[in-house]
């Protein structure tokens, strides 16, 4: 297995990682992205980090194989362009898409669901930068407060505080999605 289809799982050096996408999730993803016009392989790499706020880094190792196998079964075409292959997305690539459910283009992980969904609501690219500040100034006001009792317990009680307010708004979005009745399927 490629390492580029995985995503570190936390900050251990010898924990495991995860991966990003679901079994065949790549293609998914790749065909996703032609649908916004053609793109050469790096093209394909660097807006799949975008896209994942620079949590997925795929390898050309694992890019190329699944653009040979998308063009081998026709969900894609290529040609030559300045020098670069350049792929496109076909008719029948256009239709297998359509098939899929949204929730399979990127997975069954409920983390890549709601990453996904993330992302095409716009709040993520920016959000991941004002979260990364967050999360280190954190940690800057945890080492800061080591041998300062008053100050720790300022500390403690400004992370209680954001706890109870996170868990506030994830209780209450809970809530709403229970009252909401969900739309029956028609046939």
């Amino acid at each position: 297995m490629e390492n580029s289809d995985y995503m570190p799982s936390g900050s251990g050096k010898n924990e495991r990682k995860k991966r990003f996408f679901g079994r065949g999730g790549v293609k998914y993803a790749l065909l996703e992205l032609l649908t916004h016009g053609p793109k050469h392989g790096y093209q394909m790499i660097k807006a799949l980090e975008e896209e994942s706020g620079g949590i997925y880094a795929p390898s050309p190792g694992s890019i190329y194989p699944t653009l040979n196998m998308l063009e081998t079964r026709k969900l894609i075409s290529s040609e030559a362009v300045e020098g670069k292959k350049v792929y496109s997305l076909t008719e029948s690539g256009r239709q297998f898409l359509n098939d899929m459910p949204i929730q399979e283009l990127y997975g069954a992980s409920a983390y890549r669901k709601e990453l996904y969904r993330i992302e095409r609501e716009g709040h993520g690219k920016g959000f991941k930068d004002e979260l990364s500040e967050l999360l280190l100034l954190i940690g800057k006001a945890e080492k800061a407060t080591v041998g300062h009792p008053f100050h720790w317990e300022r500390f403690r009680s400004a992370l209680d505080e954001l706890k109870v307010q996170m868990n506030t708004i994830v209780d209450d979005l809970d809530r709403s999605r229970a009252i909401t009745p969900k739309k029956k399927d028609t046939l």
